[in-house]
């Protein structure tokens, strides 16, 4: 193969090398231990590194050359809780679903959650999710009170209006 003029053919190994000086160029080390990323980042803060010609999110570059490959289907969880950082001593190998509801979002918070807001325990029901039975008896019990006062007051209206035009009740 032909190498364009202008260009170098470059040893694997020497082009990581090269890598890893350019990776750590964009480390800031602060106090907590974390090795906060200063290149480009995307949304929600996580870094990225152009490698081979793409970008990589920086945490599993640097994750992947100080440690370990990562498996298909597994992702990093930031024990520090710090999107920067490229720590691999702060990065864990974990399940998608592990890394969601070790998280501070809503459903995390909610999976974490054994009693409702009342304070009676939460009971699991067939399809996997979660409900209050004492709260969920109450609600139906309230629904159906409204329902059947709204039916009473509807039949009184519909009583009253059949009186006054003189028809029976038939």
């Amino acid at each position: 193969m032909e190498v364009p003029k202008g260009r170098i053919p470059w040893n694997k190994g020497k082009r990581i090398l090269e890598s890893i000086d350019r990776f750590n160029k964009f480390i800031r080390k602060s106090d907590n231990g974390c090795w906060e990323w200063t290149g480009h980042c995307v949304l929600g803060g996580y870094g990225v590194f152009w490698f081979e010609g793409k970008n990589i999110m920086a945490h599993r570059w640097g994750y992947e050359y100080f440690r370990e490959k990562i498996s298909e289907g597994l992702t990093l969880d930031h024990l520090c809780r710090n999107p920067k950082c490229v720590n691999p001593d702060h990065l864990e190998i974990v399940s998608l679903r592990e890394n969601i509801l070790r998280s501070e979002n809503l459903g995390a918070k909610n999976s974490r959650k054994i009693f409702c807001q009342n304070g009676h325990s939460l009971s699991p029901t067939t399809n996997g999710n979660r409900y209050c039975a004492i709260c969920h008896k109450q609600l139906m019990k309230n629904r159906s009170i409204i329902k059947r006062n709204e039916i009473n007051i509807y039949r009184k209206q519909w009583r009253r209006n059949r009186k006054e035009m003189g028809l029976s009740y038939s």
